[in-house]
């Protein structure tokens, strides 16, 4: 969360909306799990 530009601007406005710091975490996990999991089915 705190070397990629995109990541440190998607976290600031999603705390900014009002979540926390763990549940944009969790946020973020997911999306890295949606990302990786086509690849892992198919290798």
């Amino acid at each position: 969360m705190s070397s990629d530009e995109r990541t440190r601007k998607y976290v600031a406005r999603r705390v900014g909306e009002g979540l926390t710091t763990p549940e944009v975490m969790r946020v973020l996990k997911r999306y890295v799990a949606r990302e990786i999991y086509p690849h892992l089915v198919h290798a």
